[in-house]
């Protein structure tokens, strides 16, 4: 069906890349949010079978567990994936720009190989160039 879309409206397929697109994109971004939320949702529905499988203290039953123990492990799992760094790459790195060293700069002296240097030399000067102002006086 979406082949046959495809190849009747050929401008729909940008159209729906684009969408595809936007929601995966907001799907992985919710999910990423609202991932205590799915924790939990999924602890509730599948309570009596984490009970049975991952309780800790199912030998107690006067504690009330009921595999809570395990939700609050998942929980911390989580909270510790969110304060990690997701890579060592991504740690904060210094990059030097300028230096404070006091070298000479061979650099310049490669494009004035051949050449004089000149400065400027004004032709006339107007007489008020050279008066420093002075607000009026009140």
């Amino acid at each position: 069906m979406l082949l046959l879309l495809l190849l009747l409206y050929p401008t729909f397929a940008p159209m729906l890349i684009k969408r595809i697109c936007g929601v995966a994109l907001l799907s992985v971004f919710l999910f990423q949010t609202f991932s205590r939320l799915v924790i939990m949702v999924d602890f509730y529905l599948n309570q009596d079978y984490l009970e049975q499988a991952f309780c800790v203290n199912k030998d107690k039953p006067q504690m009330h567990c009921h595999g809570k123990c395990h939700m609050k492990n998942m929980l911390k799992k989580e909270e510790k994936k969110e304060t990690s760094p997701a890579s060592p790459f991504k740690e904060k790195r210094e990059i030097q720009l300028f230096s404070q060293r006091n070298e000479p700069n061979h650099f310049a002296d490669i494009n004035r190989v051949g050449k004089t240097f000149t400065p400027y030399r004004p032709t006339h000067s107007h007489p008020h160039t050279r008066a420093v102002f002075h607000p009026p006086a009140a």
